[in-house]
């Protein structure tokens, strides 16, 4: 009945006026997207240890930074979390370690981590494929490489092809937030009307250990799943930018073997968000929008009666988005 509901005619939203959104998404530029002063890029050699790039991403607590070819004298790539999880998980499987083992000691002790370098895990998870767009290029082509291609950030370079900064999913939401007075009648679609994040949803339970959960993101290809109770209802979410409290915790690698009830206490307190972080089928687009960019989160899992029936992520939105203009 749901599917039923969806006709063209019902469909209200994609015949609203949009004139104003279209003209911004056209005359703004990849590069305008971001001020002179915060176009300072961090980046790793595709020589440096894996170590290195770890430490990069935790020390600027970034996800993701780009590759440097310094024999080709250009970016080639990423090398981001999701990469990090897919080597741990490669190299060490859940039986590869013990209470004892520490992140560094692995490192420096195994030659398939300590030896390891940049070049090998670029792209590992195979989420981060490099596909440039000239400064000059619209924000709406920039959308379209990230619907099309699927990916979670883009690069931007100038016409010598040298990298000026790179755009994220994140930074068309916040974008999209800034406007969303421009995309009525969408902005007060429903989640159920929009059918926004309606998948299967990738679940674990809170007593697996957190290794496992690390796995899973692997071998599915995601960068979260939601965490449940024994009663199949949803308490938290567990993502590879988690990995993260593992370098700041001190504990290290040994925190891959707890429950994930226990390392999510290890995580930092986001005093925005109280309780696991859902929307429901009758929250609107502009409500999942905005609360996607204040409380600063990637994910949006859709819950009936507490149970996860759908996630949200950047591309959803900007998927919606751009559709009204394809």
């Amino acid at each position: 009945k749901k599917m039923e509901a969806r006709t063209l005619q019902d469909q209200t939203w994609m015949h609203g006026d949009y004139r104003a959104a279209k003209e911004l998404l056209y005359n703004k530029h990849a590069v305008d997207l971001f001020p002179p002063e915060r176009r300072s890029l961090v980046s790793v050699n595709k020589t440096d240890k894996i170590t290195h790039a770890f430490k990069i991403l935790i020390d600027n607590g970034i996800l993701s930074v780009p590759v440097y070819d310094v024999s080709g004298h250009r970016f080639v790539g990423f090398v981001d979390m999701l990469d990090i999880v897919a080597h741990v998980v490669t190299i060490l499987g859940v039986g590869g370690i013990t209470v004892d083992s520490d992140f560094d000691t692995i490192m420096k002790s195994t030659a398939s981590f300590g030896e390891a370098t940049v070049a090998l895990i670029s792209d590992l998870s195979r989420r981060n494929p490099y596909f440039p767009v000239e400064a000059s290029s619209a924000l709406l082509h920039v959308m379209n490489q990230i619907v099309r291609v699927k990916v979670h950030r883009v690069p931007v370079v100038d016409k010598e092809g040298d990298l000026q900064t790179v755009i994220t999913q994140s930074h068309l939401v916040r974008l999209i937030s800034q406007n969303i007075h421009l995309l009525s009648p969408l902005s007060s679609a429903t989640v159920q009307e929009l059918r926004l994040g309606y998948t299967t949803v990738e679940t674990i339970q809170a007593h697996r250990p957190v290794l496992e959960a690390f796995t899973l993101m692997h071998e599915k290809g995601f960068s979260a799943i939601a965490v449940t109770d024994e009663h199949g209802k949803l308490s938290g979410n567990i993502s590879n930018s988690d990995l993260k409290v593992i370098g700041h915790s001190g504990r290290l690698i040994n925190s891959l073997l707890l429950p994930i009830s226990e390392f999510m206490i290890l995580l930092p307190e986001n005093n925005l968000i109280t309780g696991p972080i859902a929307v429901t089928p009758k929250t609107t687009f502009e409500e999942v929008v905005m609360k996607l960019e204040m409380c600063r989160v990637h994910r949006l899992y859709v819950v009936d009666q507490d149970k996860p029936i759908g996630v949200i992520t950047g591309l959803e939105i900007i998927t919606a988005v751009y559709q009204l203009f394809a």
